[in-house]
């Protein structure tokens, strides 16, 4: 609680300090993405000073938060009880300013409704413009199935080995598909395990694994999502059942087919098949190998319609008909 209660405080002044430093003024848009209840508590502190410039707060939540767990569900219902207290202190501290509040999926805006500490819409994904549709397969060189991101177990790094060795084993051998790893570790404190597997992945490059460092720069990201032909996306059911994932909406942009968990916001907004455990899985990915030219087809064809859905410009026209209500 007092590395929580420093960050708050520490988040504030700094946040003071940028306002100060970039002149910002009440006519501009102060959109704040992906943060969460400490970072809301300390813009409410900082609305509450002396010096605060009365902007308009566009706050955007993409972290999840348990709706309604069941009494047995301890840890879920402390982290929902942890931010929701933190929201209620914001809400009722907030001062100079308004306060708009945002998540970027239905979902779960209908999870931050429950807490009720206010009302959040639901705001398109910014994608990169500059990201533009993958490059047409080369018949000749095998599928590329790629990994992208840093390595956390929320996103099934601990799949990986058993995934590619499973397939080999089925006869997809490296002349049919390349798998393209990026291997770079998130910030913070790392697993022992996650170490362990990309170790192991490292001691696969013979059986057709290609290990990508990081982090990348936007223009290496791009080049790494336009050079794949499939997403490969293992993460896990309950973590992503509301969340959006960036990944995802970046290859649905460049008409990337992926391979996604169902009973996810992904399957809700995919072109492609999900799968149902591991095994299910496996039959996914054998299947979209052996019918690729008709997934890219589909995947390619859908991607305009969601470019120009998730767009920075829909973003900021959905902030600002907030501001004219």
């Amino acid at each position: 609680m007092a590395a929580e209660s420093l960050h708050v405080t520490t988040f504030a002044a700094e946040l003071g300090s940028l306002i100060v430093e970039s002149e910002i003024s009440e006519a501009d848009i102060v959109f704040v993405p992906t943060l969460g209840g400490p970072e809301a508590l300390a813009i409410s502190i900082y609305s509450g000073t002396k010096a605060a410039v009365a902007v308009q707060w566009h706050l955007l939540f993409r972290r999840d938060v348990a709706l309604r767990p069941s009494l047995g569900a301890l840890r879920d219902r402390i982290a929902r009880w942890r931010i929701q207290s933190m929201m209620i202190l914001a809400a009722q501290g907030f001062n100079a300013g308004v306060r708009y509040l945002y998540t970027d999926t239905e979902e779960l805006s209908q999870r931050y409704d429950s807490l009720g500490v206010g009302r959040f819409e639901t705001l398109p994904i910014p994608l990169d413009e500059r990201l533009r549709l993958k490059r047409s397969r080369c018949a000749d060189s095998p599928l590329v199935v790629s990994y992208v991101g840093d390595m956390r177990e929320e996103k099934g790094i601990h799949h990986l080995p058993r995934i590619i060795r499973t397939l080999r084993r089925e006869g997809i051998d490296p002349s049919k598909v390349l798998f393209r790893i990026q291997s770079n570790l998130p910030n913070g404190r790392v697993k022992a395990s996650a170490l362990k597997i990309r170790a192991t992945l490292k001691n696969m490059a013979v059986d057709g694994v290609e290990m990508v460092g990081g982090p990348l720069t936007s223009a290496e990201y791009h080049e790494l999502l336009k050079s794949s032909d499939v997403i490969l996306i293992p993460y896990s059911e309950t973590s992503y059942e509301a969340r959006s994932s960036g990944i995802f909406a970046e290859a649905r942009a460049a008409g990337i087919p992926t391979i996604h968990p169902v009973n996810t916001w992904m399957e809700k907004n995919s072109v492609t098949a999900g799968y149902k455990g591991f095994t299910d899985m496996i039959n996914v990915i054998k299947s979209t190998i052996k019918s690729y030219a008709e997934h890219e087809k589909n995947s390619m064809s859908a991607a305009g319609h969601w470019q120009r859905r998730h767009s920075a410009q829909e973003l900021i026209n959905a902030m600002r008909r907030n501001e004219e209500k």
